[in-house]
Parts: C-alpha cells; structure tokens; sequence
C-alpha cells in the first residue's frame, strides 16, 4: 500500500471536464495529508496531459480504440493500472462515466467502494470520506482503512480551482 492517491481524469470534446479539477485538489489536499503523490490517469486523449498540472504524475494510456469513452476497455486498462500503482485511494467523480466505472473497478480490483462522496480528509493513515446517503438527508462519515479504496465523488463538492495549476506535470505513457 502507497499513500498516493489516483484519480481518473475526465474530458469531453477534447477538454478536460470541470469534475477532473475538482477531484483533482482533493486528490492533492489529500495526498499533501498523507504523504504521497497525485497521480492522474488519463485514458484516451494523451494531449491534454500538460493541463494537469495539480498533478505529480499523469498517466496516459493511449490507444486509437480508447478514444472514445466505452466502459469495458476503460475498466480493463484502469484496473491494470489501480493494481499495479496500488494507491490508497482512487478518486472518481460521479458522471456518468464514473458512474460506470466505480462499482466495476471496485469489484475488479477488489477494493471498497465509498459512493457519493461530498468531504474527505486523513486521519493518520486512514482517510475518512463523508458521503450522502439517502438522498442527501444523511451524512454518514466512512474510515477507509483498506490497502486501496475507491470514492465516487459528487461533482460541485469541492472547487475546480483547487485543482487548475499552471505547472508541468512529469508525464508516463
């Protein structure tokens, strides 16, 4: 077990999503807490990596066939990567895409699941993530204290700026 954190990096018409940002800084605030790295993987659109720039590491994986966004070869190629980085925490937003990512990584990498995400922070080595429950009318706090967790964060709970920095980022493809 690392305490990096990893989070899938989002884009849409050859932009990076808003929703990467924000999970972005609290992959940072997190990883700053913990003592470890951000590491961004971004799958299918390799130019965009220099934008990344609240990142320690981007990785890309790119493919002609990752292009577009298709769940199956998704999961596979961030499975690969979850298991061989071994973060402590995976942070995805909660997307459509990530949607369908989430509960797939979690049961392929066999790590827990903590969905909709809306707080987190680090207690020693454990993170504790805040998520809603019952549509939002419960708030219920959860340890993570698993070698690797997965959070399915709600987009808008924390800000993008937080995550926008004018830094190169080290790239590995």
């Amino acid at each position: 077990m690392s305490n990096d954190i990893l989070l899938i990096a989002e884009h849409a018409d050859s932009k990076l999503t808003d929703t990467t940002f924000e999970i972005l800084g609290a992959a940072r605030s997190l990883a700053n807490a913990a003592g470890g790295q951000v590491i961004a993987l971004l799958v299918g659109n390799a130019a965009l990596a220099s934008e990344l720039g609240g990142a320690d590491l981007v990785v890309t994986i790119d493919d002609p066939g990752l292009a577009e966004y298709t769940a199956e070869a998704y999961e596979e190629v961030l499975a690969d990567q979850i298991r061989e980085r071994s973060p402590h925490v995976v942070l995805i937003a909660t997307t459509t895409q990530g949607i369908d990512l989430a509960a797939a990584l979690s049961a392929l990498c066999e790590a827990p699941l903590v969905s909709y995400v809306v707080g987190r922070e680090s207690e020693g080595d454990t993170t504790i993530a805040t998520a809603q429950i019952y549509g939002g009318k419960i708030m219920a706090e959860v340890a993570i204290d698993a070698p690797t967790a997965i959070c399915a964060v709600i987009t808008g709970s924390f800000p993008a700026d937080a995550g926008r920095s004018s830094e190169a980022p080290s790239v590995e493809a």
